[in-house]
Protein backbone atom coordinates (compact mmCIF):
# COMPACT_ATOMS: atom_id res chain seq x y z
CA UNK A 1 0.00 0.00 0.00
CA UNK A 2 1.27 3.25 -0.85
CA UNK A 3 0.50 6.71 0.26
CA UNK A 4 -2.08 7.52 -1.90
CA UNK A 5 -3.96 5.07 -1.45
CA UNK A 6 -4.04 5.65 2.51
CA UNK A 7 -5.15 9.15 1.74
CA UNK A 8 -7.86 8.20 -0.78
CA UNK A 9 -10.71 9.58 1.12
CA UNK A 10 -10.24 13.33 -0.40
CA UNK A 11 -11.31 14.20 -3.60
CA UNK A 12 -8.37 12.72 -5.67
CA UNK A 13 -8.43 13.88 -9.16
CA UNK A 14 -5.87 15.34 -11.67
CA UNK A 15 -7.06 18.50 -11.72
CA UNK A 16 -3.99 19.87 -9.93
CA UNK A 17 -2.21 19.25 -13.10
CA UNK A 18 -4.46 21.54 -14.85
CA UNK A 19 -3.64 24.48 -12.39
CA UNK A 20 -2.88 27.83 -14.44
CA UNK A 21 -1.33 29.25 -11.73
CA UNK A 22 0.89 26.40 -9.76
CA UNK A 23 2.98 29.42 -7.66
CA UNK A 24 0.50 29.86 -5.15
CA UNK A 25 0.55 32.53 -2.31
CA UNK A 26 0.77 31.17 0.88
CA UNK A 27 0.87 32.29 4.68
CA UNK A 28 1.68 30.38 8.09
CA UNK A 29 0.17 32.06 10.66
CA UNK A 30 1.00 30.52 14.04
CA UNK A 31 2.93 31.39 17.19
CA UNK A 32 2.50 27.81 18.65
CA UNK A 33 5.71 26.00 19.37
CA UNK A 34 6.06 22.46 19.49
CA UNK A 35 7.40 19.24 18.04
CA UNK A 36 4.83 19.45 15.56
CA UNK A 37 5.37 23.07 14.72
CA UNK A 38 9.30 22.40 13.94
CA UNK A 39 7.99 19.85 11.06
CA UNK A 40 4.70 21.17 9.78
CA UNK A 41 6.11 25.06 9.79
CA UNK A 42 9.83 25.08 10.20
CA UNK A 43 10.58 22.34 7.61
CA UNK A 44 7.81 22.92 5.50
CA UNK A 45 8.14 26.22 4.61
CA UNK A 46 11.20 26.12 2.77
CA UNK A 47 10.09 22.78 0.69
CA UNK A 48 7.23 25.49 -0.03
CA UNK A 49 9.34 27.66 -1.27
CA UNK A 50 11.18 25.19 -3.27
CA UNK A 51 8.26 24.72 -5.08
CA UNK A 52 7.85 27.89 -6.33
CA UNK A 53 5.58 28.55 -3.97
CA UNK A 54 5.92 32.58 -1.93
CA UNK A 55 5.59 32.28 1.83
CA UNK A 56 4.89 34.62 4.45
CA UNK A 57 4.62 33.77 8.75
CA UNK A 58 2.20 35.59 10.71
CA UNK A 59 0.31 37.81 8.58
CA UNK A 60 -2.70 37.87 10.52
CA UNK A 61 -4.64 40.74 8.45
CA UNK A 62 -3.62 40.46 4.97
CA UNK A 63 -5.65 37.42 3.71
CA UNK A 64 -6.63 39.27 0.37
CA UNK A 65 -3.02 38.75 -0.74
CA UNK A 66 -3.14 35.24 -0.22
CA UNK A 67 -4.26 31.58 -2.09
CA UNK A 68 -3.52 29.23 0.93
CA UNK A 69 -3.61 29.91 4.99
CA UNK A 70 -1.84 27.20 6.69
CA UNK A 71 -2.83 27.12 10.75
CA UNK A 72 -1.20 25.13 13.88
CA UNK A 73 -4.29 24.24 15.49
CA UNK A 74 -4.35 25.87 19.17
CA UNK A 75 -4.51 29.52 17.45
CA UNK A 76 -6.39 28.95 14.21
CA UNK A 77 -8.40 31.00 12.91
CA UNK A 78 -9.96 30.36 9.17
CA UNK A 79 -13.36 31.74 9.99
CA UNK A 80 -11.21 35.34 9.99
CA UNK A 81 -9.66 34.65 7.25
CA UNK A 82 -12.40 33.67 5.10
CA UNK A 83 -14.04 37.06 6.14
CA UNK A 84 -11.37 38.79 4.92
CA UNK A 85 -11.01 37.10 1.60
CA UNK A 86 -14.08 34.27 0.52
CA UNK A 87 -11.38 33.06 -2.18
CA UNK A 88 -8.95 31.95 0.30
CA UNK A 89 -8.37 28.16 0.77
CA UNK A 90 -7.64 27.35 4.39
CA UNK A 91 -5.94 24.27 6.34
CA UNK A 92 -5.30 23.46 9.66
CA UNK A 93 -2.25 21.31 10.59
CA UNK A 94 -1.89 18.59 13.40
CA UNK A 95 -5.42 19.64 14.10
CA UNK A 96 -6.59 18.91 17.80
CA UNK A 97 -10.32 18.19 19.10
CA UNK A 98 -10.16 18.92 22.94
CA UNK A 99 -12.45 22.00 23.36
CA UNK A 100 -15.68 23.08 21.52
CA UNK A 101 -13.58 26.13 19.78
CA UNK A 102 -11.18 23.83 17.93
CA UNK A 103 -13.52 21.68 17.00
CA UNK A 104 -15.45 24.21 15.55
CA UNK A 105 -12.33 25.84 13.72
CA UNK A 106 -11.66 22.54 12.33
CA UNK A 107 -14.86 22.74 10.73
CA UNK A 108 -14.58 26.22 9.65
CA UNK A 109 -11.84 24.73 7.50
CA UNK A 110 -11.36 23.99 3.87
CA UNK A 111 -9.15 20.83 4.88
CA UNK A 112 -6.46 19.79 7.62
CA UNK A 113 -3.42 17.93 7.81
CA UNK A 114 -3.22 15.06 10.19
CA UNK A 115 -0.49 12.84 10.59
CA UNK A 116 -1.87 9.08 11.10
CA UNK A 117 -4.70 7.00 10.27
CA UNK A 118 -5.90 7.15 13.98
CA UNK A 119 -5.72 11.21 13.91
CA UNK A 120 -7.47 10.93 10.66
CA UNK A 121 -10.40 8.86 12.00
CA UNK A 122 -10.71 10.92 14.98
CA UNK A 123 -11.12 13.79 13.25
CA UNK A 124 -13.70 12.97 10.33
CA UNK A 125 -16.93 13.81 12.12
CA UNK A 126 -15.64 17.21 12.26
CA UNK A 127 -13.57 17.75 8.58
CA UNK A 128 -13.45 14.62 6.28
CA UNK A 129 -11.35 16.45 4.10
CA UNK A 130 -7.91 15.32 5.06
CA UNK A 131 -4.57 14.61 4.15
CA UNK A 132 -2.20 12.38 5.93
CA UNK A 133 1.06 13.77 5.68
CA UNK A 134 3.89 11.92 7.70
CA UNK A 135 5.46 14.34 10.69
CA UNK A 136 9.04 13.32 10.33
CA UNK A 137 11.80 15.75 11.28
CA UNK A 138 14.42 15.95 9.17
CA UNK A 139 17.11 13.33 10.21
CA UNK A 140 19.92 12.96 7.63
CA UNK A 141 20.49 9.17 6.44
CA UNK A 142 23.04 7.11 8.38
CA UNK A 143 23.80 3.82 7.28
CA UNK A 144 24.91 1.42 10.00
CA UNK A 145 26.57 -1.94 10.16
CA UNK A 146 25.20 -3.66 13.31
CA UNK A 147 27.55 -6.44 14.81
CA UNK A 148 27.98 -8.42 17.79
CA UNK A 149 27.70 -6.64 20.83
CA UNK A 150 28.34 -7.29 24.97
CA UNK A 151 26.06 -4.79 25.74
CA UNK A 152 23.27 -3.70 23.43
CA UNK A 153 21.16 -0.84 23.87
CA UNK A 154 17.96 -0.15 23.31
CA UNK A 155 16.99 3.67 22.57
CA UNK A 156 13.72 5.93 23.25
CA UNK A 157 12.94 9.33 21.88
CA UNK A 158 9.86 11.02 22.51
CA UNK A 159 7.47 12.91 25.21
CA UNK A 160 8.22 12.12 28.75
CA UNK A 161 4.35 11.17 28.50
CA UNK A 162 5.27 7.97 26.78
CA UNK A 163 7.74 7.35 29.36
CA UNK A 164 5.15 6.63 31.71
CA UNK A 165 3.28 4.31 29.74
CA UNK A 166 6.39 1.97 29.46
CA UNK A 167 5.08 0.48 32.92
CA UNK A 168 3.97 -2.46 33.37
CA UNK A 169 4.36 -3.99 29.73
CA UNK A 170 7.91 -2.75 28.39
CA UNK A 171 9.30 -2.14 31.47
CA UNK A 172 9.23 -5.59 32.53
CA UNK A 173 9.87 -7.35 29.45
CA UNK A 174 12.81 -5.36 29.62
CA UNK A 175 13.90 -6.53 33.08
CA UNK A 176 13.25 -9.94 31.76
CA UNK A 177 15.60 -9.41 28.58
CA UNK A 178 18.39 -7.76 31.01
CA UNK A 179 18.78 -10.87 33.37
CA UNK A 180 19.24 -13.15 29.87
CA UNK A 181 21.90 -10.60 28.27
CA UNK A 182 23.39 -7.25 28.81
CA UNK A 183 21.10 -4.48 28.15
CA UNK A 184 20.77 -0.53 28.43
CA UNK A 185 17.76 2.04 27.93
CA UNK A 186 19.08 5.18 26.59
CA UNK A 187 15.77 8.02 26.82
CA UNK A 188 15.71 11.16 24.94
CA UNK A 189 13.70 13.69 25.48
CA UNK A 190 13.20 17.15 26.93
CA UNK A 191 14.03 16.98 30.49
CA UNK A 192 14.30 20.53 31.43
CA UNK A 193 11.28 20.84 29.98
CA UNK A 194 8.72 18.33 31.40
CA UNK A 195 11.48 17.17 34.16
CA UNK A 196 12.67 13.83 34.76
CA UNK A 197 10.64 10.16 34.16
CA UNK A 198 10.74 8.73 37.93
CA UNK A 199 7.78 6.50 37.52
CA UNK A 200 7.65 3.19 36.50
CA UNK A 201 11.17 2.78 35.25
CA UNK A 202 12.33 -1.14 35.09
CA UNK A 203 13.79 -1.98 37.95
CA UNK A 204 16.61 -3.84 36.91
CA UNK A 205 17.84 -2.26 33.59
CA UNK A 206 19.85 0.83 33.74
CA UNK A 207 18.67 3.93 32.32
CA UNK A 208 20.26 6.84 30.69
CA UNK A 209 18.31 9.96 30.92
CA UNK A 210 19.49 11.93 28.46
CA UNK A 211 18.25 15.99 27.16
CA UNK A 212 16.76 16.34 24.10
CA UNK A 213 18.43 18.87 21.43
CA UNK A 214 18.08 19.42 17.92
CA UNK A 215 20.95 17.54 16.53
CA UNK A 216 20.86 14.66 19.48
CA UNK A 217 19.45 11.93 17.10
CA UNK A 218 22.59 11.84 15.44
CA UNK A 219 25.05 12.53 18.45
CA UNK A 220 23.41 9.93 20.67
CA UNK A 221 20.37 8.29 19.43
CA UNK A 222 22.66 7.19 16.27
CA UNK A 223 24.32 4.77 18.73
CA UNK A 224 21.33 2.38 19.89
CA UNK A 225 20.97 -0.89 18.48
CA UNK A 226 17.00 -1.01 18.68
CA UNK A 227 14.12 1.59 18.96
CA UNK A 228 11.00 1.50 20.84
CA UNK A 229 8.14 3.61 19.10
CA UNK A 230 5.15 2.68 21.90
CA UNK A 231 2.06 5.08 21.57
CA UNK A 232 -0.22 2.50 24.06
CA UNK A 233 -1.62 3.62 27.35
CA UNK A 234 -2.10 1.20 30.00
CA UNK A 235 -6.28 0.87 29.94
CA UNK A 236 -7.46 -0.07 33.89
CA UNK A 237 -10.10 -2.44 33.51
CA UNK A 238 -13.74 -0.84 33.24
CA UNK A 239 -16.57 -1.59 35.63
CA UNK A 240 -18.55 -3.94 33.26
CA UNK A 241 -14.67 -5.44 32.55
CA UNK A 242 -14.17 -5.64 36.67
CA UNK A 243 -18.12 -7.86 36.76
CA UNK A 244 -18.08 -9.94 33.54
CA UNK A 245 -14.32 -11.59 34.36
CA UNK A 246 -14.62 -13.56 37.21
CA UNK A 247 -17.97 -14.98 35.48
CA UNK A 248 -16.09 -15.87 32.16
CA UNK A 249 -12.83 -16.83 33.92
CA UNK A 250 -14.08 -19.24 37.09
CA UNK A 251 -17.46 -20.15 35.87
CA UNK A 252 -17.24 -20.66 32.40
CA UNK A 253 -19.98 -18.40 31.93
CA UNK A 254 -20.27 -16.65 28.16
CA UNK A 255 -21.43 -12.94 28.79
CA UNK A 256 -21.10 -12.05 25.05
CA UNK A 257 -19.33 -10.06 23.51
CA UNK A 258 -16.98 -10.72 26.38
CA UNK A 259 -13.79 -13.03 26.67
CA UNK A 260 -11.23 -13.66 29.68
CA UNK A 261 -8.37 -13.00 27.23
CA UNK A 262 -9.77 -10.20 25.01
CA UNK A 263 -7.03 -7.48 24.29
CA UNK A 264 -8.07 -3.39 25.19
CA UNK A 265 -5.61 -1.42 23.16
CA UNK A 266 -6.16 2.71 24.17
CA UNK A 267 -3.85 5.17 22.60
CA UNK A 268 -4.21 8.98 21.89
CA UNK A 269 -6.08 9.68 18.99
CA UNK A 270 -3.29 11.85 18.13
CA UNK A 271 -0.80 8.90 17.69
CA UNK A 272 1.56 8.88 14.91
CA UNK A 273 4.58 7.21 13.91
CA UNK A 274 6.67 9.85 13.42
CA UNK A 275 8.90 9.02 16.09
CA UNK A 276 9.77 5.55 13.72
CA UNK A 277 11.35 7.82 11.17
CA UNK A 278 14.52 8.95 12.80
CA UNK A 279 15.32 5.34 13.66
CA UNK A 280 14.98 4.16 9.95
CA UNK A 281 17.05 6.93 9.01
CA UNK A 282 19.57 6.17 11.73
CA UNK A 283 20.00 1.91 10.31
CA UNK A 284 17.76 1.28 13.78
CA UNK A 285 15.20 -1.83 13.80
CA UNK A 286 11.72 -0.50 15.45
CA UNK A 287 9.65 -2.67 18.00
CA UNK A 288 6.45 -0.64 18.37
CA UNK A 289 2.86 -1.28 19.69
CA UNK A 290 0.39 -2.00 17.04
CA UNK A 291 -1.52 0.92 16.02
CA UNK A 292 -2.58 0.85 13.02
CA UNK A 293 -0.23 3.26 11.63
CA UNK A 294 2.71 1.69 13.14
CA UNK A 295 1.64 -1.90 11.40
CA UNK A 296 1.22 -0.33 7.83
CA UNK A 297 4.58 1.29 8.18
CA UNK A 298 6.57 -1.72 9.86
CA UNK A 299 4.67 -4.73 8.19
CA UNK A 300 4.98 -7.56 11.16
CA UNK A 301 8.61 -9.08 10.62
CA UNK A 302 9.35 -7.64 7.08
CA UNK A 303 10.80 -3.76 8.28
CA UNK A 304 9.47 -4.02 11.62
CA UNK A 305 8.37 -6.14 14.99
CA UNK A 306 4.93 -5.21 16.79
CA UNK A 307 3.95 -6.17 20.38
CA UNK A 308 1.18 -5.05 23.15
CA UNK A 309 2.02 -7.60 26.13
CA UNK A 310 4.93 -7.98 28.00
CA UNK A 311 5.27 -11.39 26.76
CA UNK A 312 5.06 -9.82 23.65
CA UNK A 313 7.53 -7.08 24.20
CA UNK A 314 10.26 -9.41 25.75
CA UNK A 315 10.19 -12.04 22.75
CA UNK A 316 10.61 -8.84 19.85
CA UNK A 317 13.63 -7.32 22.17
CA UNK A 318 15.23 -10.48 22.58
CA UNK A 319 15.12 -11.89 19.15
CA UNK A 320 16.32 -8.35 17.95
CA UNK A 321 18.97 -8.45 20.73
CA UNK A 322 20.32 -12.03 20.20
CA UNK A 323 21.14 -11.59 16.51
CA UNK A 324 23.27 -8.47 14.78
CA UNK A 325 21.82 -10.33 11.61
CA UNK A 326 18.59 -9.93 12.13
CA UNK A 327 18.78 -6.31 12.95
CA UNK A 328 20.08 -5.44 9.84
CA UNK A 329 17.72 -7.41 7.81
CA UNK A 330 14.60 -5.38 9.40
CA UNK A 331 16.15 -2.26 9.79
CA UNK A 332 17.65 -2.08 5.94
CA UNK A 333 14.16 -3.10 4.88
CA UNK A 334 12.29 -0.12 6.41
CA UNK A 335 14.90 2.23 5.31
CA UNK A 336 14.15 1.25 1.93
CA UNK A 337 10.17 0.80 2.12
CA UNK A 338 10.14 4.63 3.61
CA UNK A 339 12.83 5.89 0.82
CA UNK A 340 10.48 4.50 -2.07
CA UNK A 341 7.30 4.73 -0.37
CA UNK A 342 6.74 7.67 1.99
CA UNK A 343 10.01 9.54 2.16
CA UNK A 344 10.28 13.12 3.72
CA UNK A 345 10.26 14.11 -0.42
CA UNK A 346 7.40 11.95 -1.42
CA UNK A 347 5.49 13.16 1.50
CA UNK A 348 5.75 16.56 0.35
CA UNK A 349 5.18 16.38 -3.39
CA UNK A 350 1.82 14.38 -2.17
CA UNK A 351 0.67 17.46 -0.32
CA UNK A 352 2.26 20.11 -2.96
CA UNK A 353 -0.58 18.18 -5.16
CA UNK A 354 -3.22 18.30 -2.93
CA UNK A 355 -2.67 21.63 -1.94
CA UNK A 356 -3.09 22.84 -6.14
CA UNK A 357 -6.49 20.67 -6.36
CA UNK A 358 -7.45 22.21 -3.00
CA UNK A 359 -6.85 25.66 -4.80
CA UNK A 360 -8.68 24.57 -8.24
CA UNK A 361 -11.68 23.34 -6.45
CA UNK A 362 -12.19 26.51 -4.48
CA UNK A 363 -11.60 28.45 -7.88
CA UNK A 364 -14.12 26.79 -9.75
CA UNK A 365 -16.21 26.77 -6.37
CA UNK A 366 -16.47 31.09 -6.86
CA UNK A 367 -16.36 30.93 -10.48
CA UNK A 368 -19.33 33.63 -11.77
CA UNK A 369 -21.50 30.90 -14.01
CA UNK A 370 -20.83 31.37 -17.60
Amino acid sequence: MVIEKMNDIRPHTDMAEKINKKNLRIVINTTYESAGTKVCVDDLLPRLEAAGHSVERNNWEQYQNFDVALFMSPDANPRRAKHKNPEIVTGIMDPKIATPALRQNLADADFSLVSSLEQRDAIMAYNPNTLIYFMFPNVAARPKVHRHKDKVIIGYHGNREHLLCFYPHISRALDRLSAARSIELWTVYNIKRHGRWTRGLPKKTPVRHIQWTPNIYEQKLAQADIGIVNNAIPASPGLRHRVTRPLTRYLRTQVYPYDQDDTVIRFKYSANPGRIYPFAQLGIPVVADFTSTNGWLLGQDKRGLLAHTQAGWYHALRRLADSPDERQRISDGLRRYIDTSCSIEINFATFNKFLLTQVNHARDATAPAA
